[in-house]
C-alpha cells in the first residue's frame, strides 16, 4: 500500500473494518479558498461509502434540508444524524422536527435531493418575555408622551393668562397688559422639545425610569414666528410667552420659577410655571432669573390649580 500510495500521492487504503468517520470526510475535503483546479483526491474507502459519498458529494449533511424526488406534495425534511448504513431524517412544520422516518443511505442518494428554497422556522430568540415594554426607546417614548401631556393640561388651565401680556420682538420681551397682585400672572410652556441631554436655559420637568434608573429630562425654548419673512401667516408658527420672557438678576426679577406637579399614568411630571413675585403695573415688563432653572429638578417651590384659580378670580374682578 506504501508504494501504491508513493504513485498516487495520497493514502490508498483497502480492507478498514470501520465506516469513514465525520472527521475523515473534513480531513479529506479540499481546504477552504484552495486556488488548485484539481478536485481533492479519494481513497478507496471514501469511495465506497455512501456515508462519506452522502456528505461530501451530496450535501446530506446533519442539518440540512432536503426533499423526496417526484413527491406530489414535497414535504421538507431535515437531516439529523448517521447509523451506520442508515440516516435519520425529521420532517419539518413551521421549524418543528414532528416526525422521524429512517431509510438506507442509499435510499437517501438515490430518491432524495437537496431543498433550495427557504425553511420557514421559529423567530430565533424570541420569547413571550421579550416585550417592547422592556426597550428603553419605548420607555423613553411613553415618558415624552407623558410630558407632553401634562405641559398641553397645565397650558390649557393657564393660557388665558396670555390675555394679560403683550408680546415684542427685537429683543423678544413680554410686558403686562394688565395691573395685577403678587401671584396673580402664571405663565406655562408649551414645547415638543424634550431631550436627554441637558441644554443651555433647558429646565428639568423631572425623573423618570427609561434604562438605568431614574433619569432626569429636560425642556428647552421652541419658537416659531407668526409670520413668514414675506408677511405671511407662518405654518410653523409656535409662541409661547414663557419662554420669551427675559433674564435679570434675582434682585430685579419680578417671576419666578414654581413647579405644578402633574401626573400622568402614575407618571409625575413636573411643569415649570412663571409666577409672578411682585404686583404688576401696566407697561412692566416680566423677567426672572433664568439661572434659577439649573436648580429646578431640587425645587421645593410648588403651586397647585387652586392658586391659578384664586389668581383668576381676582383677575376677573379686575377685569370687571
Amino acid at each position: 500500500m506504501a508504494e501504491a500510495s508513493a504513485m498516487k500521492g495520497y493514502a490508498v487504503k483497502f480492507g478498514s473494518d470501520s465506516a469513514t468517520t465525520e472527521q475523515e470526510i473534513k480531513e479529506n475535503a479540499a481546504p477552504s479558498g484552495a486556488s488548485s483546479s484539481k478536485p481533492a483526491m479519494e481513497s478507496v474507502e471514501q469511495m465506497q461509502s455512501l456515508v462519506y459519498q452522502a456528505q461530501a458529494n451530496g450535501g446530506f449533511v446533519p442539518g440540512a434540508f432536503v426533499v423526496a424526488e417526484g413527491a406530489s406534495a414535497p414535504e421538507i425534511w431535515k437531516v439529523d444524524c448517521y447509523d451506520g448504513a442508515t440516516v435519520a431524517l425529521k420532517k419539518q412544520i413551521l421549524g418543528r422536527d414532528v416526525e422521524e422516518h429512517r431509510l438506507d443511505v442509499s435510499e437517501l442518494l438515490a430518491k432524495w435531493r437537496l431543498h433550495k428554497g427557504s425553511v420557514t422556522s421559529a423567530l430565533p430568540g424570541w420569547t413571550p418575555f421579550l416585550s417592547p415594554r422592556a426597550s428603553s426607546a419605548w420607555k423613553y417614548e411613553a415618558v415624552k408622551g407623558a410630558i407632553t401631556i401634562a405641559l398641553d393640561r397645565v397650558l390649557e388651565l393657564m393660557e388665558p393668562a396670555h390675555e394679560h401680556v403683550e408680546l415684542f420682538s427685537n429683543p423678544n420681551m413680554v410686558r403686562s397688559k394688565s395691573t395685577l397682585k403678587e401671584g396673580d400672572m402664571m405663565l406655562a410652556p408649551a414645547t415638543m422639545r424634550i431631550d436627554r441631554k441637558e441644554t443651555l436655559g433647558a429646565i428639568c420637568v423631572g425623573k423618570f425610569d427609561i434604562e438605568f434608573g431614574p433619569e432626569p429630562i429636560f425642556i428647552s425654548t421652541q419658537f416659531g414666528a407668526p409670520l413668514n419673512k414675506d408677511g405671511f401667516p407662518n405654518k410653523n408658527a409656535w409662541v409661547s410667552p414663557f419662554f420669551l420672557a427675559r433674564d435679570a438678576p434675582k434682585n430685579k426679577a419680578n417671576m419666578s420659577l414654581t413647579i405644578f406637579v402633574y401626573d400622568v399614568d402614575a407618571m409625575e411630571v413636573r411643569v415649570p410655571v412663571l409666577v409672578n413675585t411682585k404686583p404688576l403695573e401696566v407697561g412692566d415688563e416680566l423677567v426672572w432669573e433664568k439661572a434659577s432653572a439649573k436648580g429646578f429638578a431640587n425645587s421645593k417651590s410648588y403651586i397647585t390649580d387652586k392658586h391659578w384659580q384664586k389668581g383668576a378670580k381676582r383677575r376677573k374682578v379686575q377685569e370687571a
